[in-house]
């Protein structure tokens, strides 16, 4: 549902001579109600989704430990090649600047 459909479903009034300043603010509590309603949804479905992620990789983890297997330890190397610039570029520069 979008924030349009929101707008809808709430009825609000562009006439003032039609509501009260108290059924404006019901309006507002409906409206704030819904969209707590909404967020809660939102979160109960995201924590539902990690936590079936995490019962399989805890799955995953007993199984190996139990087969007495451990998996394969990928080597990632930090930085493929050689840097562009010298880590000691700074100390250079002083010692360019100051004869050292």
């Amino acid at each position: 549902m979008s924030d349009l459909d929101l707008t809808k479903n709430t009825n609000f009034s562009q006439n003032q001579n039609t509501g009260s300043s108290q059924n404006l603010k019901d309006q507002v509590a409906d409206a704030g109600a819904e969209v707590k309603q909404r967020a809660d949804e939102a979160l109960r479905a995201s924590t539902d989704a990690a936590r079936e992620q995490f019962k399989e990789a805890i799955r995953t983890k007993l199984v190996l430990e139990i087969a007495a297997r451990t998996p394969e330890h990928r080597i990632v190397p930090a930085q493929a090649r050689r840097p562009r610039i010298s880590c000691t570029v700074g100390e250079q520069m002083w010692r360019d600047r100051w004869g050292n």
